[in-house]
């Protein structure tokens, strides 16, 4: 447990995630290097979001994002804060508190900002970017000024040069305008209210919501790597979330309704297994030395045991059989992953690393997997912290959307600060703040 004292001491965040399988709650502070407001995780809690699930078959609170049970919600949520609270020996109330909106939730609208070059070289200059993308803040902004929406964020999409040419790096362009393209989420007034709400019950701290899928490049992505395009994809309980993102720009942020439930699904119909027995037995892949790659060479003889559904005895399946089953299904995942890029035309310009999170990174093979499937480099995400330490404290895989929130709700926070210093101050405050923003 941290020493109450010097946490206190520094700025406070809190990250809420609403997931399928769990609740959880992230607690962070601000580094040593306060300019790059970097958080160190101090804290932890989880909670399931279905305690009583036994099956498919039982009403759930949270499914795919979507919930459905707010009292029962409430009651996990707090158990989870209580939690994180305990670990990291501090409490919330005066925290900076951010929450997770899944695609589902929110609409995507796209709207842009247009800045004349005036200077007589004809070339974007860094203000001329910083000027343009604020023009294009302040439409996707005023999105939100009705009853029945809720302006949530937005994010660069592109640049867009006089000649039509779409660019990701404009500075230095020739152009006698320039064009940046964002797009907005905005949420139903109503559903706002209701989490937003929510989690001010329970963290008496009014919350900030933070688009999940723009999150998730936050926290696993170096600087280096943001040089150039990279794809981050968490495969959780009921979504499978992946952000293609570039310098600046996010090329697409997208969830589909398919996850690890579909997995476990797949072992129950497959060896006539009931719900908490399939998901045993996918569990304990690593300990049988399992793998979600099939190997060639005849591995049948080698046998796993499985308690069937009740009043029937313990039996054996072959390994490769179980392996084959989650294969399958992984693969038809990354599988729809790569459509969706592709579709958009986001996929020819995927020249870096696919980074993985979420709880299918425990099911062993899954790097070698998706090096298959997606043709590009592969690693499991961890989350970076000072300097791009990792905090060794976290090993599980299903936190890193939290930690992505955490960071990602920061580098709102400074969006928000430059879009203010960019209105209100000098020009240079706000190069700052944006080289900041940029750098993170």
């Amino acid at each position: 447990m941290s020493n109450p004292q010097d946490n206190e001491a520094r700025p406070l965040y809190t990250a809420v995630e609403f997931g399928t399988e769990s609740i959880k709650v992230l607690i962070g502070m601000a580094g040593d290097e306060q300019e790059d407001e970097l958080p160190l995780l101090i804290g932890s809690g989880k909670s399931r979001s279905n305690p009583q699930a036994g099956s498919e078959a039982v009403p759930r609170n949270i499914r795919k994002g979507e919930i459905h049970d707010i009292g029962k919600v409430r009651e996990q949520l707090r158990v989870a804060l209580d939690e994180a609270q305990a670990w990291a020996g501090v409490s919330v109330a005066n925290s900076t508190v951010f929450f997770g909106l899944p695609q589902n939730e929110v609409t995507l609208t796209e709207v842009r900002g247009e800045h004349r070059i005036t200077h007589l070289s004809h070339l974007v200059a860094e203000t001329d970017m910083l000027k343009s993308i604020r023009e294009a803040h302040i439409e996707a902004v005023s999105l939100g000024d009705n009853k029945d929406s809720v302006y949530i964020q937005d994010y660069t999409k592109y640049f867009e040069l006089d000649s039509g040419r779409r660019c990701y790096h404009p500075i230095g362009q020739p152009a006698e305008y320039l064009h940046t393209v964002v797009e907005a989420a905005l949420c139903s007034a109503p559903l706002y209210g209701m989490l937003s709400n929510l989690v001010e019950e329970i963290t008496t701290v009014k919350p900030q919501a933070i688009f999940l899928p723009m999150a998730l490049s936050a926290a696993v992505l170096s600087r280096e790597e943001r040089d150039i395009c990279n794809l981050v994809v968490d495969i959780g309980a009921g979504l499978t979330t992946f952000s293609a993102c570039l310098g600046t720009c996010f090329l697409m942020n997208k969830q589909l309704k398919v996850g690890c439930n579909q997995i476990e699904n797949d072992v129950m119909k497959a060896f006539n297994l009931d719900w908490s027995n399939a998901r045993h037995l996918i569990r304990k892949m690593p300990s049988e030395l399992c793998a979600s790659v099939v190997n060639p060479d005849d591995r049948r003889a080698r046998m796993t045991k499985v308690n069937s559904r009740a009043g029937r005895r313990e039996r054996q399946i072959p390994i490769s059989s179980l392996e084959k089953v989650v294969a399958v299904r992984l693969s038809e995942i990354l599988g729809m992953v790569r459509e969706e890029l592709t579709a958009h035309g986001v996929w020819s310009l995927l020249d870096g690393t696919v980074v993985l999170t979420g709880g299918a990174t425990l099911i062993p093979g899954i790097v070698e997997l998706a090096e298959d499937v997606l043709e590009h480099p592969v690693r499991i995400g961890e989350p970076l912290l000072l300097d791009g330490f990792y905090d060794l404290s976290h090993h599980d895989p299903s936190f890193l959307a939290t930690a992505s929130l955490l960071y990602a709700g920061i580098r709102a926070k400074k969006v928000r600060e430059a879009v203010e210093a960019m209105q209100a101050g000098p020009m240079e405050i706000a190069r700052k703040l944006i080289a900041e923003l940029f750098a993170l």
